[in-house]
């Protein structure tokens, strides 16, 4: 037998072997592919809005899995040590260092590790809430805030369909009113409703960033892939 017919022999062999191993590998989980895209499986996701005292605020925040599909609400009012600050929660981080400090804030929310983020500033998640028709939210009380422009919006206690001011208001204006239960379940609620409509989905996060109506510790095409998160 030639040298050339051995070598070709043996590379089928080789590709077979390979092959064969391949499929072991996927059907009795040895190795876990990557779902979706390059970036890391989880990312933070804060949606920003200007509080009543005029300072910008991390209102929202939820993790995005892109392995398992699922997104995690996070209280931004619990209590968090921002190191040399005098924030005493995520939601008032946010002005001493960005998406930086509300991740630092929240690791203990979050596994006990900062994850990347995404920050969504206040005019972008209103825009995306009202092309969405609006958000659900059960408010417990009559709620009133001053928005950016200095009018006065009062939502209604009950079922409330919010348009994208609305929900911002509410979200400035939750941690003021109610009991520490009845502030953490509207702010439950408000965060499920935004992260629906407003950023849980890889592919319009990036075209967020892309476009510079986002900012994120990641670059555009490390967004992962979250198209199956619901």
């Amino acid at each position: 037998m030639s040298g050339a017919a051995r070598a070709a022999i043996i590379g089928v062999i080789v590709a077979a072997v390979f092959v064969a191993v391949s499929a072991v590998v996927l059907f009795t989980g040895v190795v876990t592919l990557p779902v979706g895209g390059q970036g890391p499986d989880k990312v933070l996701v804060i949606a920003a809005a200007e509080d009543q005292t005029g300072a910008d605020s991390a209102a929202i925040a939820y993790v995005a899995d892109a392995v398992t599909g699922q997104v995690t609400l996070l209280d931004t009012l619990e209590e968090a040590t921002v190191a040399g600050t005098s924030a005493r929660n995520s939601a008032e981080a946010l002005p001493f260092g960005g998406g930086e400090a509300v991740a630092e804030a929240l690791a203990p929310q979050t596994g006990g590790k900062a994850l990347e983020w995404i920050l969504l500033p206040q005019d972008t998640w209103q825009a995306l809430v009202d092309e969405a028709g609006g958000v659900t939210v059960e408010v417990p009380q009559t709620v009133s805030a001053y928005t950016r422009s200095g009018g006065l919006t009062v939502i209604d206690a009950g079922r409330q369909q919010l348009k994208g001011g609305q929900a911002v208001a509410l979200a400035t204006a939750v941690r003021f009113g109610g009991t520490r239960e009845q502030q953490r379940e509207m702010l439950r609620q408000l965060t499920a409703g935004v992260s629906a409509v407003a950023g849980a989905r890889g592919s319009a996060l990036r075209r967020l960033v892309q476009a510079g109506r986002a900012e994120s510790s990641l670059e555009a095409a490390d967004i992962p892939d979250l198209s199956s998160v619901q």
